[in-house]
């Protein structure tokens, strides 16, 4: 009926479903939050952490005529709540919409390979006698004070001769031919771990959202692994943007994921290649074509640009754009 409570994908069948992030209005309470995103036309709100709780605010969205999909470490009741338990099985929101999660922050096998070329270092931080004690004759170490005075704890110091050791050692570690490697993660290690990831989200119905360096799945690689296992996948395009520049996502395995049956949503924003900065969109942005035509067939749409700065018609040009209606 037109007074039911459903969500409009429910009522009118199959048609463009937008969505807006409350990561929109990141820092903004959740009720203050929701209320300037759902004036602006979109047909649902993603719940995703980064807002302050709102007392109530679980309550009040019981009667919202809105779709609601929920993201990552949403709560109620915290800024952000983890995802992960210590055994590596996944903590969902207390929210019975779909769920999209950041696979885990992991170096990737580039950022931890050894170190190349020359390297400079600073010797181990250290007081030394000539800071510690003043000059001149009959100069005195700080004496300590008595319990209960209110005078500062003394510096430590360290005997001359206990320096010039450690600073033998120091200077012995760094004359050696090769430095010591930075710890590295093996790639038969990140797909052992992605695939452990990929497994416990699959038993909780959760979409994994593509990402970028310092996460597992931001390579080329890794999103064909991902395939190959039946991955229900967000795609967010500023992310692809991201790896596309990196050199770590061919055009062959972009156009795979493209045409993969398990995107389940798309995330939209801009950035210039360099950071994940959600800025807003243009009609050229890299990848809101595809998404566009995802949104025409029915795959979930996420609008998730920082819109603090934006008025409100600035605010509803972006859900425009976003849905492909721009002139």
């Amino acid at each position: 009926s037109p007074t039911s409570p459903l969500p409009r994908t429910d009522l009118l069948g199959s048609i463009d479903v937008l969505y807006l992030a409350m990561s929109c209005l990141q820092g903004r309470p959740q009720m203050a939050a929701y209320l300037a995103l759902a004036r602006l036309g979109a047909d649902g709100i993603q719940l995703t952490p980064g807002n302050h709780p709102s007392p109530g605010f679980k309550a009040f969205l019981r009667g919202s005529r809105l779709s609601f999909r929920v993201h990552d470490g949403f709560s109620w009741h915290a800024y952000r709540a983890p995802t992960t338990r210590d055994d590596g099985t996944l903590v969902r929101p207390d929210h019975e919409g779909p769920w999209s999660l950041h696979p885990p922050e992991m170096p990737s096998p580039e950022s931890a390979s050894p170190r190349q070329g020359p390297w400079s270092l600073h010797p181990p931080e250290m007081p030394s006698p000539k800071r510690l004690f003043s000059s001149g004759a009959g100069a005195q170490p700080p004496q300590r004070p008595h319990v209960g005075s209110p005078g500062r704890a003394p510096h430590r110091s360290t005997p001359p001769r206990n320096q010039t050791a450690q600073l033998d050692a120091f200077l012995g570690d760094v004359a050696s031919p090769e430095p010591a490697p930075c710890s590295s993660t093996s790639p038969r290690d990140l797909t052992d771990q992605l695939d452990s990831f990929l497994g416990a989200a699959a038993s909780e119905g959760a979409i994994v959202e593509t990402m970028y360096s310092g996460y597992l799945l931001d390579t080329g690689e890794a999103l064909c692994h991902a395939m190959d296992r039946g991955a229900r996948l967000a795609v967010d395009i500023a992310h692809l943007h991201l790896q596309e520049t990196a050199g770590q996502l061919d055009p062959g395995v972009r156009r795979r994921l493209e045409e993969y049956d398990g995107v389940a949503e798309v995330h939209v924003s801009a950035n210039d290649g360099r950071s994940d900065a959600h800025r807003p969109l243009r009609a050229d942005s890299p990848g809101l074509g595809w998404a566009h035509a995802r949104l025409r067939a029915g795959t979930p749409v996420v609008l998730e640009c920082y819109m603090h700065r934006l008025s409100d018609d600035e605010r509803r040009r972006q859900v425009d754009i976003a849905r492909g209606e721009m002139a």
